[in-house]
């Protein structure tokens, strides 16, 4: 599904949120949060690592209903990301964001 050695993200597909994690170049392990997204909704993501590489995430300032536990390799580079795949020319200007925020210990950068 994607071509990353490591990755860890909501994905929100089809009204559908998920998370979906990849360690090591491994297969994508995608894990249904039963937390949904109707059209004309808004939402807040955010995907959290700790400096020792854990992963949480959060959906409008929560947890979702089912999560998934990942970490990422020690010392492991990792760059955030937005991903958005539309279906179709209808869709255009369907998805507005917002606010993208990367956060680390040497401050923000907001865009």
């Amino acid at each position: 599904l994607h071509a990353y050695d490591e990755m860890a993200g909501l994905f929100p597909i089809s009204g559908n949120i998920s998370i979906q994690t990849i360690i090591n170049n491994a297969a994508t392990v995608t894990t249904d949060t039963t937390n949904d997204w109707a059209n004309t909704a808004i939402h807040s993501l955010k995907v959290l690592v700790d400096k020792a590489g854990a992963v949480t995430y959060k959906i409008d300032g929560a947890a979702p209903t089912v999560t998934a536990a990942f970490s990422f390799d020690q010392n492991e580079v990792v760059t955030p990301f937005f991903h958005f795949l539309q279906a179709s020319g209808a869709q255009t200007g369907a998805l507005v964001l917002r606010k993208f925020i990367v956060e680390s210990d040497n401050g923000s950068m907001e865009s």
